[in-house]
């Protein structure tokens, strides 16, 4: 917070913007309740502010700041291709605390002096509301955002829509279309390795003609359900626990009511989460090839393993895609889109696949009763 305030300091001082920043600086203070330490932080520097700062220093102090944080330090890469630093800064500073877009907002409403200034608020609003920032798209589209904005303002829309067209979910993974489940990866035979998918979600009759079509999934644009609108990768999506379809922030409501369901869960949460219970699954059916969670063991009636304390290392990975991609008989999509699930990260903690994989290497998980 020292920090943020005295760069924002900086900024008035060199851009005239003072009550702009000091408002800002005032609703900070008010709302984290430490106003008397903010006070203290600004007097005890105000005799350092006499030094001249060029920004490209102030960009490299952020970039040293935030470098260890891997979503943070996206908004400084590449600082050549910044033109506005001082104004880009000045819409992300208070941005760091809690991640709150409504900063940024205000920034961006003293910018505007457009005829469509009210369709380019709530233009922002919408893209604030969507953005999902826990992962690192999120953070990538943001910077693009504001980047392009603060370049072009009079054209900014038909920019922005530009920069969601490159931000298109890939299907890299070969998931299901309608409710983003990952397939179940089978070994057709033992001796040669040859691998296939199956998918094992309420959707599999439909998958299932499409199956030889492994290009096609692959290539297929995920939609949301209702408006079907492209997802992109660097926004929020939950899926439906009664109807099991992918649905967008802005259909959620609207969905809710029409099909009464349970709960949502989040497509980043969907390898990890049981979609009947909402529970994190903690256990592995062999017989059924199946993630369960707690509540899904108490109805299960076959031999369980608790797959807690099994994991995979870097080794285990690195032989396994030495072992499937060795055999030429196996389809180099299906391998592809093994090679992304694991660059993703995201077979850490899918039972499904950590088994299948001791498979692979001859290391087959005994079922515990």
């Amino acid at each position: 917070m020292k920090y943020i305030i005295n760069i924002l300091k900086f900024i008035l001082k060199t851009k005239g913007n003072k009550n702009i920043v000091n408002k800002i600086l005032n609703e900070e203070k008010s709302k984290n309740g430490i106003c008397g330490q903010i006070d203290e932080i600004i007097m005890e520097d105000e005799k350092n502010l006499s030094k001249e700062i060029k920004v490209d220093e102030l960009f490299e102090i952020c970039s040293t700041i935030f470098k260890e944080d891997n979503l943070f330090k996206i908004l400084f890469d590449d600082v050549s291709i910044i033109k506005y630093k001082e104004e880009y800064l000045e819409m992300i500073l208070l941005f760091f605390p809690n991640k709150e877009m409504e900063q940024i907002i205000k920034v961006i409403k003293t910018k505007l002096n457009l005829d469509n200034k009210a369709i380019l608020i709530e233009l922002f609003k919408n893209l604030f509301r969507a953005i999902n920032l826990k992962n690192k798209f999120g953070f990538l589209f943001l910077k693009k955002v504001l980047l392009k904005f603060l370049e072009d303002k009079s054209h900014f829309i038909n920019s922005y829509k530009r920069i969601e067209n490159k931000f298109e979910y890939k299907n890299n993974s070969l998931r299901c279309k309608y409710c983003f489940k990952l397939p179940s990866f089978l070994i057709e035979s033992e001796v040669e390795k040859i691998i296939n998918i199956k998918y094992k979600c309420e959707h599999e009759q439909i998958i299932e003609l499409d199956k030889l079509k492994l290009k096609q999934i692959m290539e297929y644009k995920l939609k949301c359900n209702d408006c079907q609108k492209i997802l992109l990768n660097c926004n929020k999506y939950s899926v439906c626990s009664k109807c099991k379809n992918i649905v967008c922030i802005f259909c959620i409501e609207k969905h809710f009511e029409n099909c009464i369901n349970i709960f949502f869960i989040d497509i980043d949460e969907i390898d990890i989460k049981c979609i009947e219970h909402n529970e994190k699954y903690e256990y592995y059916c062999s017989i059924c090839d199946l993630n369960l969670c707690e509540y899904c063991m108490k109805e299960h009636f076959h031999a369980i393993k608790n797959e807690k304390d099994i994991c995979l290392n870097n080794e285990d990975i690195k032989e396994f895609l030495n072992v499937i991609k060795s055999n030429e008989k196996n389809n180099e999509i299906i391998i592809t889109a093994i090679e992304n699930l694991i660059k993703e990260n995201n077979y850490k903690n899918n039972f499904q696949f950590i088994y299948f994989v001791k498979k692979v290497l001859g290391n087959d998980i005994k079922n515990r009763m």
